[in-house]
């Protein structure tokens, strides 16, 4: 055993004294730079680029033999320029020599100092990465020929110390999409690098994007990678976003990634786990899989998670200012959770739940084309109030004033977004909704969309004791939106509705409602103008407050007449039946069949009011049917079948009561008058008769016809009063 020992290490010996002599020979008779011209030679033949190193080469020996490279570049192809398509200032490699002598490959660290790389597509879609000979291709060996094995031995028994890269510069330039990057710097460090073993992986970055914007990256990772190519995973991974520029919020925008990555590659299997993104103030977690399968399609799936945020701290961070809204307790909390499936070309995303507010939405969505987009859903919202989310009353007043200026630079209505969706069914159930002051419950819609036509049938509600169903279109096929609607409430209490609406509380009853009407704008301002349609309503057993027609015409009739208004009654009209029909042109709503009946009244009328300035004219028809003695009233039963027009005018909230009640009582006193005088005179007439046939001589019939037409005109002086 001694003698076998003594003979290996004489071995040994001998072998590093025949690599020493080796090394000894090489340095003082081999110049790698006497091979700089044959290097050149062969790089040109093979891409067609020549090959410039301008830097000496060095060589260095035991225990690692290596080889260092001063400043080279590659030229550029003809066509994209003179700047070089690869440089570089400085590379280094070696190799472990002893090692070798087992078969072992163990590379010291490859270190390359400011590459440079240009990307180039010229306006006609050449690229200059694309412009190098054909190469010659080997047969790919079948498993019987040895080529099933995946990995070399040699490679899988590779082991790199390092690898950095240091300074490196990438430039990509698309002339024909108008597009430009800059990565510069690139920091890029590995160490250990090992097939089978945790290697480190430490890398920084900065993009200028072609706006001037700045995206600055850092990563820490760490990788594995199976000796067979079988698996590969990366975690923990931690990556930091950080962009700047004239168009980022606030100047500058940071983002966070974190996440555990791992790959079975024999089963093309991908797992992301432990996923943590974080910007602006909001938490996205969760974790997905997805299969890559050599023949089929993808699949995939997963769960996300959005952690409570405050919206306006999100606003904050990003520093913008949050919406402005009616209540200032809005915006202050949003959390979701979801789950996802990927199959087909389709992402399904079911359940999902979100919290907005007070509001919670629950239901699925399923994306059947993203590109186009063609999506179905079905929602189940508990409750919204949209108006605690509008502008506060003085920029809502505001903007209603710059709408009705055609000239102000009104912001058109976007139809492009609305044309390619795709909705087979979409179907919205909310529990409580408030819109405008208008309180509904039970609200269900569905929705289609098909080449620009987008319809919301059968939509239905719950409001103020009665029902409401609707049918709404919309047509973004052109530039100007077309909308149509036909729309029915029945059995609805008025008085709550028009007060929580408009802040009109003045007519109580209950009542039905139907609407047709169509418009088409690019506009507001012209979806405004171009309405056009028409309402039918009615209501019945109802009040109309704030106005007493009975009292307003015994009043009238006691201050023509010279005598003292009555006691101050309560101001209301009751009503069986008020109904008609309203025009609607543009802002301004019209009407001439209105149809009032009251136990004392039948009253119709006719005019006109602006909703866009708020004003009314309006004229109304008295008929009076019944009897009007009031409490210090006079009896007005003669006004019987003698129309009294009351003209109302002004704000419509707050309009002015105009009663022409004069001029009829004065035409209908004299109609009274001649038709008492042709009565009473034939009268007289008749009685002169009888007289004269009784008397005889025409002294005596003379003297009686004077007599009574004496009488005639006694009675008519007490008749007018005069």
């Amino acid at each position: 055993m001694r003698r076998l020992i003594k003979w290996s290490l004489i071995g040994v010996g001998g072998l590093i004294g025949l690599l020493a002599a080796l090394v000894i020979v090489v340095v003082f008779v081999v110049d790698p730079n006497d091979y700089r011209a044959t290097i050149e030679d062969r790089v040109e033949q093979r891409t067609g680029r020549e090959l410039a190193i301008e830097g000496d080469l060095s060589l260095t020996f035991f225990p690692w033999f290596g080889i260092e490279m001063g400043e080279t570049r590659l030229s550029e192809a003809e066509g994209f320029g003179d700047e070089p398509f690869i440089a570089l200032d400085r590379a280094q490699l070696a190799v472990k020599v002893l090692p070798l002598l087992t078969g072992d490959l163990r590379l010291d660290t490859l270190i390359l100092e400011r590459p440079r790389i240009r990307l180039v597509r010229d306006a006609q879609g050449q690229a200059n990465w694309q412009q190098f000979p054909a190469g010659q291709q080997a047969p790919a060996k079948t498993p019987e020929q040895g080529g099933g094995e995946a990995v070399p031995a040699v490679v899988r028994g590779l082991e790199l110390a390092g690898l950095r890269v240091q300074q490196a510069s990438i430039v990509y330039d698309d002339r024909q999409a108008g597009q430009k990057l800059t990565l510069d710097p690139l920091n890029l460090k590995l160490t250990g690098v090992r097939f089978g073993r945790d290697v480190p992986i430490e890398a920084d970055w900065e993009v200028v994007l072609g706006d001037g914007t700045r995206v600055g990256g850092q990563l820490d990772a760490t990788a594995n990678v199976a000796p067979d190519l079988s698996r590969a995973s990366v975690a923990p991974m931690e990556l930091a976003l950080t962009a700047s520029g004239d168009g980022i919020p606030a100047g500058e925008q940071s983002l966070s990634v974190a996440a555990g990555l791992e790959a079975d590659l024999a089963d093309s299997q991908f797992r992301i786990e432990d996923l943590v993104v974080e910007a602006g103030g909001a938490e996205l977690t969760g974790q997905a899989k997805a299969s890559v399968p050599a023949s089929g399609a993808p699949t995939a799936s997963g769960d996300m998670t959005l952690a409570e945020l405050s919206p306006r701290d999100v606003f904050s961070n990003l520093g913008l200012a949050a919406p402005a809204t009616k209540d200032g307790d809005v915006l202050r909390s949003l959390s979701a959770e979801l789950s996802f499936q990927y199959a087909d070309g389709g992402i399904r995303i079911e359940p999902l739940q979100a919290q907005f507010d007070d509001s919670v939405l629950k239901g699925w969505v399923n994306v059947r084309d993203p590109a186009k987009p063609a999506l179905d859903f079905d929602l189940d919202l508990d409750q919204l109030n949209v108006d605690r989310y509008l502008p506060p009353a003085s920029e809502d007043e505001t903007a209603k004033e710059g709408d009705s200026d055609k000239d102000s630079g009104e912001a058109r209505i976007p139809t492009e977004p609305l044309r390619p969706l795709d909705i087979d069914s979409g179907k919205v159930r909310i529990g409580a909704l408030t819109v405008s002051g208008a309180k509904m419950e039970e609200v269900t819609v569905e929705v289609t969309a098909d080449n620009g036509t987008i319809r919301l049938n059968p939509l239905s509600a719950n409001l103020y004791g009665g029902n409401y169903q609707g049918d709404i279109r919309l047509d973004a096929a052109g530039d100007k939106l077309g909308i149509s609607v036909d729309e029915r409430v029945k059995g609805v209490q008025a008085q709550p509705l028009l007060s929580d609406l408009a802040g009109f509380s003045r007519l109580v009853g209950q009542g039905d409602l139907t609407l047709g009407a169509t418009t088409r704008g690019a506009t507001v301002t012209e979806i405004l103008d171009g309405l056009k349609g028409k309402a039918v309503f009615g209501f019945q057993d109802g009040t109309i407050a704030g106005i007493n027609l009975a009292q307003i015409l015994r009043q009238a009739m006691a201050r023509l007449q010279g005598n003292k208004a009555g006691a101050d009654e309560p101001q209301k009209t009751d009503f069986t039946t008020l109904g008609g029909t309203v025009r609607i042109d543009g802002g301004t709503l019209s009407n001439d069949d209105l149809n009032l009946k009251t136990p004392l009244l039948r009253v119709t009328g006719g005019g006109s009011a602006n909703v866009i300035k708020r004003e009314i004219d309006y004229r109304l028809d008295l008929n009076v049917v019944g009897s009007l003695q009031g409490q210090g009233g006079a009896n007005l039963s003669q006004l019987k079948g003698v129309p009294i027009p009351l003209r109302i005018t002004g704000p419509i909230m707050a309009p002015s009561f105009d009663l022409a009640l004069g001029e009829q009582l004065e035409a209908m006193a004299k109609q009274r008058v001649d038709e008492k005088k042709e009565e009473l005179k034939a009268k007289a007439e008749e009685k002169v008769k009888e007289q004269v046939q009784e008397k005889v001589g025409d002294k005596a019939k003379d003297k009686a016809k004077e007599k009574a037409e004496k009488k005639v005109e006694d009675k008519l002086k007490g008749l007018l009063n005069r």
